[in-house]
């Protein structure tokens, strides 16, 4: 029987599109191009979500290995959380939830100080229980550790809950320790999905 629903954010909750924030910035494919490598897929990138650099300290890497950028570099980290939007039939899900009593974390690879933005900035934060983001304990999913912290810290059984994520890989490493998956897609219809595991009779979508 599922108590417990554990949510990814990105592109779970929180729709998070760079290339096209960059593309409303800059205007020109080149430039974007280059800055979708120099920032959102260089390694400093995951240093972030791990929380092991600052945001200052990947800032000035990034323009250290690709100089002729700098001025973009800085513009787009000076704001790439515009990148980052509410998926407003997920929230709603979220919500719808809650009021039928199921418990909610979160569990997300996310950088601290974007996630603390998005809490103050978002409501629907409010509906959780509580959570485990990876920045703040320093593990990342797909690895098992961060798992066994969010069910280690709410002594949630794994039989009895299920998780939301966009990534394959990461609802797998949820399934090896016995967690419940559904991959969030671009076209799922996550009232659908989630009623096979929570009982249509129960939640009221």
């Amino acid at each position: 029987m599922i108590k417990n629903v554990i949510f990814d954010l990105g592109n779970v909750l929180l729709r998070f599109r760079p290339h096209t924030l960059l593309k409303e910035t800059f205007k020109n494919e080149d430039i974007c191009e280059a800055l979708m490598k120099a920032v959102f897929k260089a390694p400093e990138w995951i240093e972030l979500d791990k929380g092991t650099m600052t945001d200052a300290e990947a800032t000035d890497a990034f323009v250290r290995h690709n100089p002729v950028y700098e001025n973009e570099i800085r513009e787009i980290m000076s704001k790439w959380t515009l990148a980052l939007t509410p998926i407003e039939a997920h929230v709603r899900v979220l919500e719808d939830l809650k009021k039928d009593g199921y418990k909610l974390y979160i569990l997300s690879n996310f950088h601290k100080t974007a996630f603390e933005e998005q809490q103050d900035l978002h409501p629907f934060f409010e509906c959780f229980d509580g959570g485990v983001v990876s920045a703040y304990v320093h593990q990342l999913k797909p690895d098992h550790d961060i798992y066994r912290s969010l069910m280690a810290k709410y002594d949630l059984v794994p039989e009895n809950s299920l998780f939301l994520d966009d990534m394959l890989e990461n609802i797998e490493a949820a399934k090896e320790l016995g967690i419940h998956g559904i991959q969030v897609t671009e076209n799922i219809d996550l009232p659908i999905e989630l009623k096979a595991y929570t009982g249509g009779n129960k939640c009221k979508f």
